[in-house]
């Protein structure tokens, strides 16, 4: 009983966290700084597509996205746009922005013999 409840847990905070994620798209799409991004819908699908499916598969998050930021030159050309300060530029200015996945290897190995020692 008590996976059903998580299953249930899972599935709905998901979906409600992707439909707020895509009325924030959808905001976006009526401003006339930002627009619509069908990048940014597939985005907030696959992460929550990775989440959910990690849950399902194995309990747990062996993929973990991960986020990194450096300032760029173009946010002082637009600072309106992309930012005045260091927390707003972290936020709006996507060209200083990288995300990559990590991968804990061992997760997928610990219910193997360590070869080791």
């Amino acid at each position: 009983m008590e996976w059903k409840c998580r299953k249930n847990q899972l599935l709905y905070g998901s979906t409600f966290g992707f439909a707020f994620l895509t009325a924030v798209e959808v905001m976006d799409g009526y401003s006339s700084n930002w627009g619509a991004s069908i990048g940014d819908v597939a985005a907030n699908a696959s992460g929550t597509a990775l989440y959910v499916s990690q849950e399902l598969l194995w309990k747990e998050q062996r993929i973990i996205p991960k986020f990194s930021f450096h300032t760029t030159a173009y946010a002082p050309v637009r600072p309106n746009v992309l930012g005045s300060s260091l927390d707003e530029q972290i936020i709006k200015d996507y060209n200083g922005q990288t995300y990559w996945l990590s991968v804990n290897c061992f997760s997928f190995l610990k219910n193997q013999k360590c070869l080791s020692g």
